[in-house]
């Protein structure tokens, strides 16, 4: 897995013999780029390689269990153990860990174990900032335990987990990292990550703010850092980041080049470096989607935050102008939902409902909880849209209000 050659380097004779005298026997390229090395006919014992994420077989028996139950549809059950579409499961990937939900609406006390469990790591992250000011990177190690326990969360229940994190705050460096962490994580376990993986990867997101603190801001606040400092200054904290956490004992170096690399972007309008496509590593740029979804659905001084769905519309029009990795898009979409996981809809009946889980290949119809003026805060009834012929997602909603005891979306 090591980047020997850019994309568009010429094979010479001289290089190839440069590459031997360092040791390189062979080059191997995978099935899926074959077809843009050109003029492979001349190149001596040419053997495309097989892909290597071959999806795992579904076990019979374990996709049978839970049939009989009569709160769960046959469908949702299946969800975690069915090849989800984005071919890129492999035996390594956490996936297949992940307990399988009980029902399909939330428990109460899985969503306040994830929200508990949000609150401390925002703990843990503040103080990393807070000495991060300092240059002080003791406590980096701490963001490897945090991210070893969000692994485990989210097996218990995926959707509880992004639920936990759907809040609309405004941003802090601190807060940006936490957020764009934990839902890299979640993001990469769909997309197929091994646990050593995800930790590289949420380690990487977690820290890749700390070099916010390092820039030349002045008398600029942090809420406001963003849109007010100079560009080209504010370019340089991935730098920052990475240096940092190259100066920090045990750091993984994927997690070091997630930090540096998370803001460039497929098309090549990024930084620091403006990388293309392949040359930006792959947890770099599930790291990046997180982090511009997150800062879409966060408000700050100068600009209103984008509703779930219209920061998911947003995102996926950028992936189909490849400004980010169309593959990682579908497993961002798979992750949250067109209309993402927490955000409230209206149906094509007039009722008001919440997304309670996703439903992976049917994105446009999740799991929802109707909600009524009585049951807002305990829904009672869950409808799989998949599964309601007639019934469909009207349009998605800013907010819920109780005007004369009836439920109105905003």
């Amino acid at each position: 897995r090591v980047l020997l050659l850019a994309e568009g380097t010429v094979l010479t004779s001289s290089l190839i013999e440069t590459m031997k005298r360092r040791g390189v026997s062979s080059v191997m390229v995978a099935a899926e780029f074959a077809s843009r090395v050109s003029n492979l006919a001349g190149v001596p014992d040419f053997i495309p390689m097989r892909p290597v994420n071959k999806p795992r077989a579904v076990d019979k028996k374990r996709s049978l269990a839970g049939r009989g139950n009569g709160n769960v549809p046959f469908l949702f059950q299946e969800k975690k153990l069915r090849e989800n579409g984005l071919a890129t499961l492999n035996e390594r990937s956490v996936w297949h860990s992940f307990l399988e939900p009980s029902s399909c609406v939330h428990e109460n006390s899985k969503i306040q174990e994830s929200l508990d469990f949000r609150r401390s790591t925002g703990k843990v992250v503040s103080e990393i900032f807070e000495q991060a000011q300092d240059g002080d990177v003791s406590s980096y190690e701490s963001a490897i335990d945090v991210c070893g326990q969000a692994v485990t969360q989210m097996g218990r229940d995926l959707d509880a987990f992004v639920t936990s994190g759907a809040s609309q705050e405004g941003y802090l460096p601190q807060r940006q990292s936490s957020k764009t962490s934990m839902l890299s994580m979640a993001v990469g376990s769909v997309h197929g990550l091994s646990k050593d993986e995800l930790i590289e990867l949420g380690v990487g997101a977690m820290l890749h703010e700390v070099g916010i603190m390092h820039v030349n801001r002045g008398d600029t606040s942090l809420e406001n850092i963003l849109d007010e400092i100079d560009p080209l200054e504010l370019s340089k904290h991935s730098s920052y980041a990475a240096d940092l956490i190259a100066e920090a004992k045990n750091m993984p170096r994927t997690s070091q080049m997630v930090a540096y690399q998370m803001h460039e972007r497929c098309d090549g309008t990024g930084y620091p470096r403006r990388r293309h496509d392949n040359q930006i590593h792959l947890l770099s740029k599930i790291a990046g989607i997180c982090d511009h979804y997150t800062q879409l659905t966060s408000p700050r001084p100068k600009y209103q935050a984008l509703s779930p769905y219209h920061a998911m519309e947003q995102i996926l029009h950028e992936a189909r102008n490849h400004k980010f990795d169309q593959n990682i898009a579908r497993s961002f979409l798979y992750t949250l939902s067109l209309f993402p996981v927490g955000s409230y809809v209206e149906l094509s009946d007039a009722r008001i409902a919440r997304v309670s889980r996703t439903n992976l290949d049917h994105y446009t119809k999740p799991i929802v909880e109707i909600l009524t003026p009585e049951t807002v805060f305990e829904p009672r009834e869950t409808v799989n849209l998949a599964h309601e012929k007639g019934v469909s997602i009207r349009r998605p909603l800013m907010d819920i209000l109780i005007n004369d005891d009836q439920l109105v979306g905003v």
